[in-house]
């Protein structure tokens, strides 16, 4: 005598339970991802700031007669280097043979699409500039604030040293209470 089997059209607690593990791994794989990517411009971003005032430092000494600097546009999302005679006309990169800027948001060539530029301090004004010994023209650090979502990286630049400080904070909205009164 044999015995038919049944066919089973339901799954067992086990299946489900195991598939939604595999699911919540996977999950939490690509919300890791996601994040890092994120960071992953927040310092790349931050690089090319530092180099950029690095290569007008540099290039300041070496040709004293022209001056450099780094000229940032909060508006169109972008920094570019320039010498002080065009300063809203960017050098050619040495290497690729176009424009030194930094295009962030929308369309960057670069890939920083996250991010954008929300503040800057640059001792007064839009633009870091060198002298032909190298000396930066301001006396306090040189700071950019990138921003993706609420979370705000500022990046700050020495003036002495040339040394690179990121500093990370998130900001917490805060809603009006109404007390009634």
């Amino acid at each position: 005598m044999t015995m038919a089997r049944q066919r089973r059209s339901a799954f067992t607690v086990y299946e489900v339970l195991v598939a939604s593990i595999i699911f919540a791994i996977l999950a939490g794989l690509a919300l890791n991802s996601a994040a890092q990517v994120e960071g992953n411009e927040i310092e790349a971003g931050g690089r090319l700031f530092h180099s950029m005032v690095e290569y007008a430092q540099s290039a300041s000494i070496t040709r004293s007669d022209v001056g450099y600097l780094v000229k940032v546009d909060s508006d169109a999302e972008k920094f570019w280097l320039a010498t002080a005679a065009a300063p809203n006309t960017p050098i050619t990169h040495p290497v690729t043979r176009k424009p030194f800027v930094v295009q962030l948001g929308n369309g960057s060539p670069q890939g920083l699409t996250a991010i954008q530029i929300t503040g800057y301090d640059l001792g007064g004004d839009n633009v870091v500039r060198f002298d032909g010994t190298g000396a930066m023209d301001q006396d306090t650090p040189a700071t950019i604030e990138f921003g993706i979502g609420s979370e705000r990286y500022e990046i700050e630049v020495d003036p002495w040293l040339g040394k690179l400080k990121v500093n990370n904070q998130t900001v917490i909205g805060v809603e009006a209470i109404d007390m009634g009164g």
